[in-house]
């Protein structure tokens, strides 16, 4: 009902104008003068019941807001101080606001409703009566609206989607959950007068803040029971939140606590831990973040952590322990993956974008217990990945015996130190430092039959950790020969020549009787090659296109007599130079 008002001081009238107009960016409300029957109101407006459904309708002679045309309607709800407090749910054919005032004019805050939520006020029974305006999105809205009373049953026992709301007294409120699976937890508290939320026992987890009347708290829980809390004016100092819902208001300490679970293994989320076989999303969403996961081992486990983007250039970084790996890219794909066998502990994994780039991503995780022994000696046979273990001593000794002439493909990788691979054996002597990406080694060599030694070691610093060494050893197809004897001497295909590059570069003469495909190969460990085709009117030249610092040319020649040159871009040492042809048809 609308009560007649008289006798409003001038001081008391402007104050409230002036909090309506701040207020604006919502609603704004149209004072009338004078005082209301029941104690000092600023406006007049219909009066229900708390609990009662607010029904009106916003028609072409509502009250028009005069900062942006809006129509708008006017309820009083009262209640007595020990109602509980109701959560009411905003419908209306339009995009309706809501905003809320004390009885003195004072505004408490404002929600809109959004194409997939309605907005949503919760209004706790601490006052006597609220003013509560509903607007339209802009001047076009008409029709009527209600907002009725809506909520749950009382329980004291969360659950997925479940909602619970009450009234905070003296007492802190909790609420029960039990997780029979890892999974990623979000509590969220609306409303309560600045109180805490928590879990009971969970420490170093602290909510973050939307404005004044809302609090997300999000946590990676492991299997088991679990108490939710609510306490009296426990909130304190809390960073601020991206994800705010305002669809929603409060007022006079109600409060609605919501709780969704997801499962760890899929989805999307940007923290929390890692297992074995996770399949997850995440994003960037500022340019210079970095999201980071946890990974927690209690034996020794082999983990593969592969970060895929087809958004931007991700990084991966693997820090705990003695472990701090940084990962730019993989092989010829700028996605880093993380192949390493990790001791017992804690680890953090990091991911961010290069030069600062943001975006979608996934990780996909795959652990395995470690079931062999660590060995840092001993012979090698050809395809054996071995696991050893530095203790800051070193170098890691190890024998290979080759029958036949064999391309031979030797790795070292570690996320504890920065590896070095030294080579020893008949007329050869090859280290490599960081070819096996990042801090790992990497020799490729064509080896002649003989006893070799592997030595493994740190480059400029103690080897201590674990370390992986592979070797792949495959027979060599085609002739071998050592040097090249003349000035310009031919070379035949399916030939590997064994040089030494000194300060001047080494040619060669292919001849060609007919047209061909045909691939050069220049490779080598001890310098940066550079590798030359002319003759027939062509010249070609290429770098590093055979990986790394090695250089190859593919191409398709007619028939004539055509130059190989092998150089060096820089340094001098041994060589392998190996040629292929195919006829064409």
């Amino acid at each position: 009902m609308i009560r007649k008002e008289c006798d409003i001081p001038y001081s008391r009238l402007a104050g409230a104008a002036r909090m309506a107009l701040v207020a604006g960016g919502v609603v704004g409300i149209t004072l009338l003068a004078g005082c209301s029957d029941s104690g000092g109101r600023f406006i007049a407006a219909d009066e229900t019941d708390m609990g009662a459904g607010i029904h009106g309708e916003l028609m072409s002679s509502s009250e028009i807001n005069l900062k942006d045309g809006t129509r708008q309607g006017r309820h009083w709800v009262c209640g007595d101080p020990g109602h509980d407090g109701v959560l009411y749910r905003l419908d209306a054919p339009f995009l309706g606001r809501v905003a809320l005032y004390d009885s003195r004019g004072r505004w408490l805050g404002a929600a809109a409703s959004t194409l997939g939520s309605p907005a949503t006020v919760l209004l706790g029974g601490g006052r006597d009566c609220y003013l509560v305006v509903i607007s339209g999105h802009n001047r076009k809205d008409f029709g009527p609206y209600t907002l009725e009373p809506y909520g749950p049953d009382p329980v004291e026992v969360l659950g997925d989607g479940v909602t619970v709301s009450g009234r905070l007294n003296d007492h802190r409120q909790t609420y029960g959950f039990t997780l029979a699976e890892a999974s990623r937890v979000e509590l969220r508290l609306y409303g309560g007068d600045q109180a805490g939320l928590s879990l009971e026992g969970v420490a170093d987890i602290q909510p973050s803040a939307c404005g004044d009347d809302q609090q997300i708290l999000t946590a990676y829980l492991e299997p088991g029971d679990y108490e939710a809390v609510v306490t009296p004016r426990g909130r304190g100092t809390l960073p601020q939140a991206a994800d705010c819902d305002e669809s929603f208001v409060s007022a006079g300490g109600g409060y609605r606590l919501s709780m969704d679970r997801s499962g760890l293994a899929t989805g999307q989320r940007n923290a929390g831990p890692l297992r074995d076989a996770d399949r997850i999303s995440g994003t960037l969403a500022q340019p210079g973040d970095s999201n980071s996961y946890t990974l927690e081992l209690a034996e020794p486990t082999h983990v593969t952590l592969q970060v895929t983007s087809a958004e931007f250039d991700a990084l991966l970084d693997v820090k705990g322990g003695d472990v701090n790996v940084h990962i730019d890219d993989s092989g010829d794909s700028t996605d880093p993956r993380f192949d390493q066998l990790l001791m017992p502990g804690r680890y953090r994994v990091q991911v961010s974008g290069f030069d600062g780039e943001r975006g979608g991503y996934s990780v996909e995780v795959a652990m395995a217990p470690f079931e062999g022994r660590f060995r840092n000696s001993g012979p090698l046979t050809a395809g054996e990945t071995v696991h050893g273990m530095a203790d800051g001593t070193g170098p890691y000794v190890y024998g290979l015996t080759l029958e036949q002439a064999s391309d031979v493909d030797i790795g070292v990788f570690s996320g504890a130190f920065d590896t070095l691979l030294t080579l020893k054996g008949p007329g050869i002597e090859l280290s490599d430092d960081d070819s096996g990406g990042d801090t790992n080694s990497r020799l490729t060599t064509l080896l002649m039959p003989g006893d070799y030694r592997v030595e493994v070691s740190g480059y400029g610093e103690a080897a201590a950790g674990p370390f992986r060494l592979e070797n792949r050893v495959t027979p060599h197809e085609g002739e071998i020969r050592q040097g090249c004897q003349g000035e310009d001497c031919a070379i035949e295909p399916g030939t590997t020549v064994l040089g030494v590059m000194g300060e001047d570069p080494q040619s060669y003469r292919l001849v060609l009787a007919q047209s061909a495909q045909v691939v050069v190969s220049l490779y080598s460990t001890a310098f940066d090659t550079l590798l030359n085709l002319d003759g027939e009117g062509i010249e070609l030249t290429d770098d590093d296109g055979g990986g790394e610092t090695n250089s190859r040319i593919s191409t398709t020649l007619q028939a004539g007599t055509y130059r190989i040159t092998a150089d060096s871009y820089e340094g001098t040492g041994s060589y392998r130079l190996r040629l292929d042809t195919t006829p064409l048809q």
